[in-house]
C-alpha cells in the first residue's frame, strides 16, 4: 500500500497542543486552557486514522484490519510499557507510599481503560490532589478504544452505505455525544464523568472522521490557485488565533466547554487542519515550521514523559509555591525521557517490530536489553516488594451535630451572646481542632469535597443562624470556581448575620477569581468581611502540605488565629 502523505503542518499543530499541555500541567496559571490540547490531539487522530483508512479501501476496497492493529501496537505499546516500568520502579525505591494505588493505574493503564477506571475510582482530573504520575493515560485508552472499534466499524459501513449516509450518521452520532456531555455535566459533582468518558469525548474524534471525508487530502489537487490559498490562510490564521485564545483565556471551570464549547473549538481545530494540509499555504509553512514539527513528532514520547517527570519533581513542594528549579528540573526530565524513549524505544519498534529487532540484534541490542531489563525489574519489584499502605484514617469531614447541638444550645456560654456557625471544606476540617480551643461551643461544618455549588442547598437546613446575634464564617473556595450569582446567592442566605469570608490559597486557576467575588462581595455589603488568608499566606510554603492547600499544623495556628482575630472584632462592633 502507498504511504500516507506527509503533512507537517499535523505535526506542527501536535507540538502546539503538547506544549499547551505540558505548560497547563507545570502550573495551570501560566495557561489555564491549556488542557484544551488533549482535544486537538483526538481530533487529529480521529482524522488521520480516517484519511490511512479510507486511502486503503479507496485503493484495495478492503482495509486490512491485523495490519492495522499490528502497526498500532507497535507505534503506541512499546514507549507505554516502557514508561510504566520504570516509573514503577522509580516509585518502588524512591515513593513506595504511592505503589499500592500505582499498582492499581498501571492495571487499568495497560488494559487502555484508565478512563473508566478513574470514573469508577472517583478521581476529578482537575481537582484531584492525589499522587498519580499515571493520571495522563487516560487520554490514551480514549484513544486506544477509538482505534480498536473504529476501522471494524468503518470497514463494515462502507461495504453497505455511500460515503454521505456514512459522514451523516458520524455526525448524528456527534451531537449524541454532545448531548450526553450536556445532560450527563453537573457542576456541583465535578466534571470527571463527562470528561473521562469515552462516550462523552467521542465528539472530538468523531469530528475529526467526518472532516477526512469532507477534506481529504489525497483528492487535493498540487497546484491551488492563489486566491484559493489566500482565503484558506485567512480562514487559518483566524482559527489558530481563536484556538491559542482559548488555551489562554478559558479554565477548567469553564462551564461553556461541557456544553457545546468543546464541540465548538472541534470546528476551529477542524479549520487549521484544514488549512495545513492544502499544498502551499502560508498556514501550511508556519505551523509546519521545523521547530513545531519536531517538537510534534516527539509529542507521544513528550506527553507519555511530561505528567510523570512533573508529578514526581513536585511532590515534595507546595504547589502553587513551587522553586523555580523544580519547574526547569522537570522539563529537563521530561525532554531527556522523552527523546531516550524516542530514538531507544518508540522509533525502533515502529519500523521494525518485535521480530524485525531480533533480526536486527547487532543494531539494536540497546533496545532489547533495555526493555529486557526494565521488565524483569519492574516484575521483580512488584511480586517481591511489600507496598501494602499503612492505613491512616482521616476525618472527611468535622464532627458536626445539628439536633445535639440544639439539645445542648441552652447551657452553651455563648461569646458575647453570639453563637458562633462555620461552614468550609477540607480546610475547614483542617482547622477544627484549632478553631475549638477559642470557640469550642461553636458548630462548625466542614467537609472534603464541598464546593459553593453544596452550599447552597445548606442554606435554609442552617437558616437558625440568620439571626442578628450569630456569626457566620464561610471557608468555601478550594474546590472550584463559581460566578458572582452564587456567591451573592450564598450571601445573602444569611443576610441578618455577621458574615465573614475567608480567601483561598490554591494552585488552580480560579484562584484569583474566587478572591475577587469574596472581596467584591464584601465592598457591597455591610454585614460581611473578609479573612484574607491568601494574603496571610504569601510567602509561607512551611504553612501548607505539599498539594499547597491543606494546612500543616503552623497554618492552622495561623488561620484559625486570624478567624478568632476577626470574629472579635465584629462582636465588638
Amino acid at each position: 500500500m502507498e504511504r500516507t502523505k506527509y503533512f507537517p503542518g499535523i505535526d506542527g499543530l501536535r507540538g502546539i497542543a503538547v506544549i499547551a499541555i505540558i505548560l497547563y500541567h507545570l502550573n495551570p496559571k501560566w495557561l489555564p486552557g491549556g488542557f484544551l490540547g488533549v482535544d486537538t490531539f483526538f481530533i487529529i487522530s480521529g482524522y488521520i486514522i480516517t484519511v490511512i483508512l479510507l486511502r486503503e479501501y479507496n485503493t484495495d476496497e478492503r482495509i486490512d484490519l491485523v495490519n492495522f492493529y499490528q502497526r498500532r501496537i507497535r507505534r503506541l505499546i512499546p514507549a507505554l510499557l516502557w514508561m510504566i516500568m520504570i516509573v514503577l520502579m522509580y516509585s518502588m525505591l524512591f515513593e513506595r507510599q504511592i505503589v499500592h494505588q500505582l499498582k492499581h493505574d498501571i492495571v487499568a493503564a495497560l488494559f487502555y481503560i484508565s478512563n473508566w477506571f478513574y470514573i469508577y475510582d472517583g478521581l476529578d482530573y482537575f481537582q484531584s490532589l492525589e499522587v498519580r504520575p499515571l493520571q495522563h493515560l487516560w487520554s490514551l485508552a480514549i484513544e486506544e478504544q477509538f482505534y480498536i472499534l473504529f476501522p471494524v466499524v468503518l470497514l463494515w459501513s462502507m461495504k453497505r452505505f455511500e460515503k454521505m449516509r456514512i459522514v451523516q450518521v458520524i455526525f448524528g452520532i456527534s451531537l449524541l455525544s454532545l448531548l450526553l456531555m450536556m445532560i450527563l455535566f453537573d457542576p456541583a459533582e465535578g466534571s470527571a464523568r463527562v470528561y473521562f468518558g469515552t462516550d462523552t469525548r467521542l465528539q472530538s474524534m468523531l469530528l475529526g472522521v467526518i472532516f477526512a471525508f469532507i477534506w481529504n487530502p489525497d483528492r487535493m489537487k498540487e497546484s491551488i490557485p492563489s486566491s484559493t490559498r489566500h482565503i484558506v490562510d485567512v480562514i487559518g490564521v483566524v482559527s489558530l488565533i481563536v484556538l491559542s485564545l482559548s488555551f489562554y483565556l478559558l479554565s477548567d471551570t469553564s462551564e461553556v466547554l461541557f456544553y457545546g464549547g468543546l464541540y465548538g473549538l472541534g470546528f476551529v481545530t477542524l479549520l487549521i487542519i484544514g488549512s495545513v494540509v492544502v499544498p502551499g499555504t502560508w498556514m501550511a509553512s508556519v505551523v509546519g515550521h521545523r521547530s513545531l514539527v519536531t517538537v510534534g513528532q516527539y509529542s507521544y514520547s513528550l506527553y507519555l514523559w511530561h505528567y510523570p517527570a512533573i508529578v514526581f519533581m513536585s511532590m515534595h513542594y507546595v504547589k502553587g509555591q513551587l522553586p523555580w528549579f523544580v519547574y526547569i528540573g522537570a522539563l529537563i526530565v521530561t525532554v531527556v525521557m522523552a527523546m531516550i524513549s524516542y530514538h531507544l524505544i518508540e522509533e525502533p519498534f515502529r519500523k521494525y517490530g518485535l521480530k524485525g529487532l531480533l533480526v536486527r540484534i547487532d543494531t539494536y541490542k540497546w533496545t532489547l536489553l533495555s526493555m529486557v531489563i526494565t521488565l524483569l525489574s519492574s516484575i521483580g519489584m512488584w511480586l517481591f516488594i511489600d507496598t501494602t499502605p499503612k492505613h491512616v484514617e482521616k476525618p472527611k469531614s468535622t464532627t458536626h451535630n445539628l439536633e445535639s447541638y440544639n439539645q445542648k444550645k441552652p447551657s452553651l456560654d455563648k461569646l458575647h451572646e453570639y453563637e458562633v456557625f462555620m461552614l468550609g471544606d477540607s480546610v475547614m476540617v483542617d482547622i477544627e481542632d484549632d478553631l475549638r480551643k477559642y470557640f469550642p461551643h461553636a458548630y462548625i461544618d466542614g467537609e472534603i469535597g464541598r464546593n459553593i455549588y453544596k452550599a447552597i442547598p445548606l442554606i435554609d437546613e442552617y437558616q437558625q443562624f440568620n439571626t442578628n446575634d450569630s456569626v457566620v464564617v464561610l471557608e468555601l473556595g478550594t474546590n472550584g470556581d463559581f460566578e458572582q450569582r452564587h456567591m451573592e446567592q450564598m450571601v445573602n442566605g444569611f443576610i441578618d448575620a455577621k458574615v465573614i469570608l475567608i480567601t483561598t490559597r490554591v494552585p488552580k486557576a480560579y484562584e484569583k477569581n474566587v478572591n475577587e467575588l469574596m472581596k467584591e462581595a464584601a465592598a457591597s455589603h455591610d454585614h460581611i468581611t473578609i479573612v484574607d488568608w491568601y494574603k496571610i499566606s504569601e510567602g509561607h510554603p512551611e504553612y501548607f502540605a505539599p498539594d499547597g492547600i491543606h494546612l500543616q499544623p503552623t497554618g492552622a495556628k495561623v488561620l484559625s488565629r486570624a478567624i478568632k482575630e476577626e470574629i472579635a472584632k465584629r462582636i465588638s462592633e
